[in-house]
């Protein structure tokens, strides 16, 4: 019983210092946040994707872009590390992405087209 007591306060230790404040919380950890200036490539559902992106430092993104063949116009925001963009091109169904930094030079997310839905997409910054 003596045994038992004891492994159960080392687990109560092992979880308190788990919820310390400096525990990961998932957030990059690079300060200040990383500027999306640049050109950013990856694919979709199998298909190339790629951006020319403006960070314009007050929470919005602009730029252009291509995917399936289409060049497009990117808008969008950012809430460091979250970001979303919108791809538009005249007669074509808007695209959306949503995603986080998870890197300074790479992200993930969810994009959304016609037929596709919650497609897992990858993009990283070309140097």
């Amino acid at each position: 019983m003596k045994q038992f007591f004891l492994l159960m306060n080392f687990a109560g230790i092992l979880m308190l210092a788990g919820c310390s404040k400096d525990a990961p919380t998932g957030t990059p950890p690079f300060e200040p946040p990383p500027t999306l200036s640049g050109t950013w490539v990856g694919t979709v559902s199998g298909n190339s994707m790629g951006m020319q992106l403006n960070d314009l430092h007050d929470g919005t993104i602009s730029g252009t872009g291509s995917f399936y063949g289409w060049s497009v116009l990117v808008n969008g925001t950012t809430k460091y590390p979250k970001l979303e963009f919108t791809f538009t091109t005249p007669g074509i169904m808007p695209a959306h992405f949503e995603g986080s930094l998870v890197e300074k030079d790479s992200m993930v997310g969810l994009f959304n087209y016609t037929g596709l839905s919650n497609e897992a997409t990858f993009l990283h910054r070309v140097k």
